[in-house]
């Protein structure tokens, strides 16, 4: 138990979610406490519902391609997991390029959600003073089908970071980058390093997205001839960069294709 709490720990990130799950998970501990299940049941109902709103905010959802109006409410529990998953990427790319089974992580947090924890957070006779053994069992699987929610939510968010992060290391490779053409004679990338990839824009078909890190660099001065006589001079430095990048991925073939590569390197500190 103390491993899925961990696991789980390292997902949420903001105060009240860690402090409410913290909550849910003391009020198992309390052994003596004949309400212990149904108090981890409503806090952890309403922890679900919490992180839910933050990864699939209504007004995303209703702007998301594969967006159906549900009947008598704007969005559903699982048009919210789904988002969270799968944003707005296609249901065809999704399943073929991305190949993840968002709708079993789905399934299973629902269940979770609907006929366990809405069940003991109304407390009825059969719902309460859960034995111990069965406390166990269903808080077990709550926190798993939760764990295999945000694995999900990461899975995604590699593998789409991971098409941006090679797209980024061809532009290195192949396009001459002008500021270091500027201050050395010939130059290197020899590591690319990546802090933040955020979305700033979507489009029907297309995703841009902001990229920053630092690239480690060798600048040499003079020619390989140069070097090789002791006439020359190399030296390394590093230098922060931003890049921007337009992901494509309604293709034929539901690839992810990157295009539209602008990338700024600020060589200030060279000159300092």
């Amino acid at each position: 138990m103390q491993k899925l709490k961990e696991i789980i720990l390292s997902f949420l990130e903001t105060d009240f979610e860690k402090q409410l799950f913290e909550a849910a998970m003391y009020n198992l501990s309390e052994t003596h406490n004949k309400l212990r299940f149904n108090n981890f049941a409503y806090s952890m109902r309403q922890l679900i519902e919490h992180f839910l709103d933050r990864l699939g905010p209504e007004n995303e959802i209703l702007q998301a391609p594969w967006y159906e109006e549900p009947q008598n409410r704007k969005t559903t529990r699982e048009q919210q997991i789904k988002f969270a998953i799968q944003g707005w990427f296609t249901d065809e790319f999704f399943k073929k390029t991305l190949n993840i089974d968002y709708m079993d992580v789905s399934s299973r947090l629902r269940k979770s959600y609907n006929n366990v924890l809405n069940k003991y957070t109304h407390i009825k006779e059969c719902s309460f003073d859960v034995p111990d053994k069965e406390a166990q069992t269903l808080s077990q699987e709550v926190l798993k089908n939760t764990i295999d929610f945000f694995n999900a939510v990461q899975e995604s968010i590699f593998k789409v970071n991971y098409a941006i992060i090679e797209s980024i290391n061809e532009d290195f490779s192949y396009d001459v980058k002008e500021e270091l053409n500027c201050i050395a004679t010939h130059y290197e990338v020899k590591a690319i390093f990546y802090d933040d990839i955020d979305l700033i824009k979507r489009k029907s078909n297309t995703l841009e997205y902001l990229v920053s890190g630092t690239i480690n660099v060798r600048l040499q001065y003079g020619s390989d001839g140069d070097m090789r006589r002791g006439d020359g001079y190399e030296t390394t430095m590093d230098f922060p960069y931003t890049s921007n990048v337009t992901i494509s991925f309604n293709n034929e073939d539901y690839s992810l294709e990157a295009s539209n590569i602008d990338t700024k390197i600020d060589t200030e500190s060279f000159y300092q």
